[in-house]
C-alpha cells in the first residue's frame, strides 16, 4: 500500500538515517543497533505544528523503527 510505503520511508529518513546512515552494514551489530534504539527512547521529536516544545519519542515510535529496520536487514 503506499501509506505503508510512506510510513516506512518516514521511520527511515526522520530516524534511522541520520543515526546509521554513514555506517556499513556489516557494522550494525546487535550492540549498536540496542545502543540506538535507547538513544532513540532518550531522544525528542522537534516541535511541529501542534506542539512548541519538542516531546520524547514514543515507545510506539521507537518500536516501529525497530521494526521497520528488521524488515528492512531481513
Amino acid at each position: 500500500e503506499p501509506r505503508t510505503v510512506r510510513y516506512y520511508r518516514q521511520m527511515v529518513e526522520l530516524y534511522a538515517k541520520p543515526h546509521l546512515g554513514h555506517m556499513r552494514l556489516s557494522d550494525l551489530t546487535p550492540i549498536r543497533l540496542d545502543r540506538f534504539f535507547s538513544d532513540l527512547l532518550k531522544s525528542s521529536k522537534p516541535p511541529g505544528r501542534a506542539n512548541k516544545e519538542p516531546t520524547p519519542l514514543s515507545s510506539r515510535t521507537v518500536n516501529a523503527v525497530r521494526a521497520t529496520l528488521r524488515t528492512a536487514l531481513k
